[in-house]
């Protein structure tokens, strides 16, 4: 498919999803010439535009405003395509997120956000960045439909997705997705993790 993604800083799977090859992914990774950015983006910044892969980014809800610049772009090429943006749970916080979100929303354009809500930004619990608990329905207020999920089954996410896109390939978008998960490890390697209450694991 000729679709767009938009991911994160942690954005491998998704490239890998997305059709990409993974030596080259692996390659860019290793500060290869051979990688996908000619060893220029590394680890948090891998595209590949023949994909439809707009970047990886380390600056987070980055991806957001991009889908919306590609979501545009479709709209007015009137193509069927379609953009999804994985963003991590931090992102919902920033403004970037609800400028680049409230734009697709009042163009209605061909964009599903995918926000995988490990609980976690970077060190901060979700209680201290988000206002509502329920971040689908505080989404909804841009008059868009929006779902909350069990990121941990797959095939409920693969169901609902696809369902979104399906519909914002027929101009009915923009559509949100919080996928609730859990973060199992620290932030970075190096990470105490002093931040979780003691035997939240």
């Amino acid at each position: 498919m000729d679709d767009y993604i938009t991911s994160t800083h942690r954005g491998h799977g998704d490239v890998i999803a997305k059709g990409a090859r993974p030596d080259r992914m692996l390659a860019e990774l290793r500060a290869k010439s051979t990688g996908y950015c000619n060893a220029k983006g590394g680890s948090l910044h891998i595209m590949d535009f023949e994909q439809g892969v707009l970047g990886a980014n380390g600056i987070v809800a980055a991806g957001v405003p991009i889908a919306t610049g590609a979501g545009l772009s479709i709209k007015m090429r009137k193509t069927d395509q379609v953009v999804v943006c994985c963003m991590g749970a931090g992102a919902i916080a920033t403004a970037s997120f609800h400028e680049g979100f409230h734009m697709a929303a009042l163009w209605k354009l061909p964009v599903v956000v995918v926000r995988e809500n490990n609980q976690y930004a970077e060190s901060t619990p979700a209680n201290d960045y988000q206002a509502m608990p329920n971040v689908a329905k505080w989404v909804a207020g841009y008059g868009v439909e929006t779902a909350e999920i069990d990121g941990n089954d797959v095939l409920k996410v693969y169901e609902v997705v696809k369902g979104f896109v399906d519909k914002a390939r027929k101009g009915k978008g923009p559509f949100f997705v919080d996928c609730s998960t859990y973060r199992w490890m620290g932030h970075n390697l190096g990470d105490p993790m002093a931040y979780r209450p003691q035997g939240e694991l």
